[in-house]
């Protein structure tokens, strides 16, 4: 939702970052597929027992006890 939000920036970027969105910045052209990527991550992720932080400045993966951002 963040993405389709997104107004392009002066290179034609779509930006998102901040509480409970991964940082992402990608060309309008890339979002399906950025979003494709995100979704296998954070699934393969969960599956694995591990979480998404979304209390931080930008969403985190945590792994045991270190917040990764992604």
């Amino acid at each position: 939702m963040a993405l389709a939000a997104a107004i392009p920036d002066r290179r034609g970027a779509l930006t998102v970052g901040g509480p409970g969105v991964a940082g992402v910045s990608v060309s309008s052209e890339m979002v399906d597929r950025s979003l494709t990527v995100l979704d296998g991550i954070i699934g393969r992720a969960e599956a694995l027992g591990y979480a998404v932080v979304t209390r931080s400045a930008s969403a985190r993966l945590q792994i045991d006890d270190v917040q990764l951002p992604f």
